[in-house]
């Protein structure tokens, strides 16, 4: 069962990044999504972390979306306020290598080098 809207209160980010995770592992990317925007919107002491972002783009990757990976590097950048996340740029290769796009995984590569 899922939780109640009163019980989300006293969940906390890594509860959050565990639903994510569990989506992710069922390549549900609507469900690591929808996890993630509760997380977001639960307030000041839950919000989502580099680990959220990262189960969350990792969904993306398995289901073989590596345009949605992309995005959601960008956006922990930003969020984050990081200029790199190697465990994102990590996601964002594999991604690209397995669907064969072996030059956007080389740039994906020479971003993350540059990016220190």
């Amino acid at each position: 069962d899922l939780p109640t809207d009163d019980e989300q209160q006293s969940i906390d980010i890594v509860a959050y990044s565990a639903l994510v995770d569990a989506a992710r592992k069922a390549v549900n990317v609507r469900a690591a999504e929808y996890w993630f925007s509760r997380a977001a919107g639960a307030g000041a002491h839950c919000q989502p972390n580099a680990v959220t972002f990262t189960s969350t783009a990792a969904a993306s990757a398995a289901a073989g979306d590596p345009c949605r990976v992309e995005g959601w590097l960008l956006r922990a950048t930003s969020v984050l306020g990081i200029s790199s996340c190697q465990p994102l740029y990590n996601v964002l290769i594999h991604a690209r290598a397995r669907t064969s796009d072996m030059q956007g995984a080389q740039a994906a590569l020479n971003s993350l080098v540059r990016s220190g």
